[in-house]
């Protein structure tokens, strides 16, 4: 790993859907092992960010950097050229993402489910794979559904598949997009202690959440995100406790209002 005093680096970001704009020449940085939670009202653009750092969307002008490498494009004096697709593969490699939806293989066991990646990207032998994968399986509370496929798990169940299989790809990042807003509600809570002790263990994190106690608890920084911008960014306790944008304060209060 390139000794890097910020793991992630945000520059000048925007994003486009045609003409709109979803997200708005942001900026921003996270340092290693810091977990930064953004939050915000739905379609104000948080999703598509963690996409774009992942570069699973094209975006239309800034940087994005992780661990000092540039993420889908490089600019070389004032021409910004698109990466070859073996670099962006191998970059994405390095940032994992756990998806609101699970995507598991249907067809796949959770076992292998697991495997997949680090034997075809990381070039893992099987039994070094499957061992990994056990030993993750160990740790989201799943050590008994190695050999079950997606359609007899519950969504919480899924959902802690998904985040050992993007720990087994050992990513410098991990992203978060909204990983409980499809579970039940009395699912959400083994899925956030899975997650929870992740954050105790050195992981630069990004997590897009509507889990505002969540968030409190276990962030170094909160990011409020609308229309596209960042609105306020700040430690848990003032943007709970005290926030002083009354944007912010208007979203927590809704947000307080529906879930009372």
């Amino acid at each position: 790993m390139v000794n890097v005093e910020n793991m992630v680096e945000v520059r000048g970001l925007t994003k486009k859907y045609d003409e709109k704009t979803v997200i708005d020449d942001i900026s921003f940085t996270v340092r290693p092992g810091e977990v930064l939670s953004i939050i915000g009202p739905s379609g104000s653009g948080k999703s598509t960010l963690l996409r774009c750092m992942n570069f699973l969307e094209d975006f239309q002008s800034g940087n994005i950097v992780v661990d000092g490498e540039e993420v889908g494009y490089r600019v070389e004096g004032s021409r910004r050229r698109r990466l070859p697709e073996a670099v962006v593969a191998r970059h994405r490699a390095e940032v994992g993402m756990v998806f609101q939806n699970f995507n598991l293989f249907a067809h796949k066991t959770a076992l292998e489910n697991i495997t997949l990646g680090p034997i075809l990207v990381r070039r893992m032998t099987r039994a070094d794979a499957d061992q990994l994968a056990h030993e993750l399986l160990a740790k989201v509370g799943l050590s008994d559904k190695a050999k079950a496929y997606p359609a007899s798990l519950s969504g919480g169940q899924k959902q802690r598949i998904g985040i050992a299989r993007s720990l087994a790809m050992r990513p410098k990042v991990l992203l978060f997009d909204e990983v409980t807003s499809a579970l039940d509600p009395e699912l959400v809570g083994e899925v956030l202690a899975v997650m929870r002790e992740l954050t105790q263990e050195g992981i630069t994190m990004l997590i897009v959440t509507h889990e505002m106690q969540f968030a409190k608890e276990v962030s170094n920084d909160v990011m409020f995100f609308d229309a596209g911008k960042i609105v306020v960014r700040d430690a848990p306790e003032h943007i709970f406790g005290h926030p002083e944008n009354e944007r912010l304060r208007s979203f927590l209060h809704r947000f307080h209002a529906v879930n009372a």
